[in-house]
């Protein structure tokens, strides 16, 4: 059995379907893979201010932190990266 999540970003939103059994880790990897982000220097947070980072772990279930199917969360970069390789560099 499958959620579906919506991923909010600075270059958009994505749809993407984890495992209801997935670890956070495994969601960062979806996200990731998703995005086609160049690095894993970004960070998911369940409100858009930035409030109640999701943290990644091997051990802490999607379950246990109360994601259900359809719900937000917003992907942000830490540190000043850069994730999306902008048209203007190819």
């Amino acid at each position: 059995m499958t959620k579906l999540l919506r991923v909010q970003s600075a270059e958009g939103t994505k749809r993407v379907e984890v495992s209801v059994s997935a670890t956070t880790s495994q969601l960062f990897e979806t996200i990731h893979d998703a995005f086609d982000l160049n690095s894993f220097a970004f960070a998911l947070y369940k409100e858009k201010n930035k409030k109640n980072e999701i943290a990644s772990s091997k051990t802490k279930t999607l379950r246990t932190l109360g994601l259900r199917h359809g719900d937000m969360i917003y992907l942000a970069p830490v540190n000043g990266a850069v994730l999306f390789v902008s048209a203007i560099f190819l």
